[in-house]
């Protein structure tokens, strides 16, 4: 049994008990807060350990992109009028995370997504950031700061797939050794 693999497959099975449990926001954030936790483990416990597999690195990038979407599908649950005001923000996000993907699968025949610095670097302020916008109805100025990074993190994949030739997901970022 590989476990990076079973956390990742969890994670995509906690964002499912997120969409049931979305009433009961207790258990809905409890959920959430495992998602996370497994989405910092999985690729921790994969490298630490020599886990590493390519069905591993699918799964993780598939986990992470299910959990991404769901956490903005989640903020117009809560929160509607919030991301409204970004709405065309996050569409740009979204379309231009979904073209990657296909790029990718265009050169690499494969389905890709880097898990480089600054994407995980997201993931973790989406992961501390989302359940305060849900319990506190936060203010602009977070969702500003998350959509700004998020993009930044999807032009660096962009320019990623576009000037480099690299088909690891594992690939560190641009400004990075990536050795």
């Amino acid at each position: 049994m590989n476990i990076p693999n079973t956390l990742s497959i969890m994670r995509i099975l906690f964002v499912i008990l997120m969409f049931l449990f979305k009433k009961n926001i207790f258990l809905f954030l409890i959920f959430y807060i495992i998602a996370c936790v497994t989405d910092i483990l999985d690729g921790y416990i994969a490298r630490k350990f020599n886990k590493i597999t390519k069905l591993g690195q699918k799964l993780d990038s598939f986990g992470d992109l299910i959990l991404y979407i769901s956490t903005l599908y989640f903020i117009y649950y809560f929160n509607p009028y919030l991301i409204i005001d970004f709405l065309l923000y996050i569409l740009i996000i979204v379309f231009i995370r979904l073209l990657n993907i296909i790029i990718a699968y265009i050169k690499y025949k494969k389905f890709l997504i880097y898990h480089t610095y600054l994407n995980k670097s997201i993931g973790i302020l989406y992961g501390i950031f989302f359940p305060l916008i849900i319990l506190f109805k936060t203010n602009n100025i977070i969702i500003l700061t998350l959509t700004s990074l998020s993009l930044i993190a999807t032009i660096e994949e962009s320019i990623i797939l576009t000037i480099k030739n690299i088909s690891d997901a594992d690939y560190k970022g641009l400004f990075f050794d990536n050795k």
